[in-house]
C-alpha cells in the first residue's frame, strides 16, 4: 500500500484508514516492514528524521517504521524512489 500525506493531514487518520483497509481485506498490518519516504523540504525532512516525529504532533514515530534517508531508495512495485539518489540502470 502506498500513501501520501501531507504535514495538516493527522497520523490518527492515517493509522484508521490502514485499519479500516487490512480489516476489509483481513490482512495485517506489519510495522516491521514499513518505510516512510519524506518529500519536501529538507529542514523538515531533518527534524523528523532526528525527532523521530511530525511538527505538530506529539506521539513519535515507532521505532519499528524505517525512514528512508537521503541516497537510499524504497522500492515499490519493481520501481525504486529516493531523495538525491543516482540514476539506476538496468
Amino acid at each position: 500500500m502506498l500513501v501520501y500525506i501531507n504535514k495538516e493531514n493527522k497520523r490518527k487518520i492515517l493509522k484508521n484508514t490502514i485499519n479500516t483497509f487490512y480489516k476489509v481485506f483481513t490482512a495485517k498490518f506489519n510495522q516491521e516492514k514499513t518505510e516512510i519516504l519524506l518529500i519536501g523540504l529538507s529542514k523538515y525532512k531533518r527534524y523528523i528524521e532526528e525527532k523521530r516525529q511530525i511538527v505538530e504532533q506529539k506521539t513519535p514515530i515507532s521505532n519499528k517504521i524505517k525512514i528512508i534517508k537521503n541516497r537510499k531508495t524504497l522500492k515499490i512495485l519493481e520501481s525504486y524512489i529516493g531523495n538525491k539518489t543516482k540514476k539506476l540502470t538496468q
